[in-house]
């Protein structure tokens, strides 16, 4: 059965066409609704999905917490 969904990380992208036939959603969607369904997203977060000029992906989520590691330093006196 072929897989409708996936959740995967950007840099997959062109593995995910390339190995597994991934199709561009302006292939699957009408433009229109690409576009409404873009409406008031960042565009630099739009372009993360594409690929070759098509989009593969969209973000999920764009958040300052994202996988992003923070460091704080300890209180005084805690290990």
């Amino acid at each position: 059965m072929p897989v409708d969904l996936v959740q995967t990380v950007f840099s997959d992208l062109d593995f995910s066409v390339t190995n597994f036939g991934a199709r561009a959603l302006e292939d699957i969607a009408p433009a229109e609704e690409i576009a409404a369904h873009l409406e008031g997203m960042h565009p630099n977060g739009t372009k993360l999905g594409v690929l070759n000029g098509k989009t593969y992906g969209l973000g999920l989520y764009i958040l300052d917490a994202d996988p992003v590691l923070q460091c704080r330093p300890l209180p005084r006196g805690r290990p």
